[in-house]
């Protein structure tokens, strides 16, 4: 763990490399290094020295709000898994199977005269628009 301090003007959040961690202006947090790192490469953070004192009294919450932040990534990763799951399911189908799909997944009714590659466009576009259902 590395500390880092912000030393920006303006309440920050941290979207760029995925941690969502917030910082005050003269924030100090402890983090990994491999993120510190990437934190240090911007002008609104500099390395600094965390006293003992400072550590316990204010309780850096930076490990809770990684964990969070690593949970959702996963449950993000789970989500766009099954969305592929279901399209590559979708380019396998025939124009039956496309049918069937999309009635019962999605309440849909496509046209079986279009072509197979048709079908499997607007299929797709139905798991786009409305998920994994």
């Amino acid at each position: 763990m590395q500390v880092v301090k912000y030393i920006g003007r303006k309440p920050f959040v941290d979207r760029l490399y995925g941690s969502g961690l917030p910082f005050e202006t003269d924030q100090v947090r402890s983090v990994p290094i491999e993120l510190a790192r990437r934190f240090l490469r911007h002008p609104e953070f500099a390395p600094e020295e965390m006293p003992a004192q400072v550590e316990q009294t204010q309780g850096d919450d930076t490990a809770v709000l990684l964990d969070e932040s690593a949970r959702e990534q996963a449950q993000q990763h789970e989500q766009l898994n099954a969305l592929q799951e279901l399209r590559d399911q979708v380019s396998y189908m025939d124009k039956d199977a496309l049918e069937q799909f999309a009635k019962t997944k999605y309440r849909h009714d496509i046209d079986k005269r279009r072509s197979v590659a048709s079908l499997r466009e607007q299929v797709t576009g139905l798991i786009d628009q409305f998920g994994a259902v």
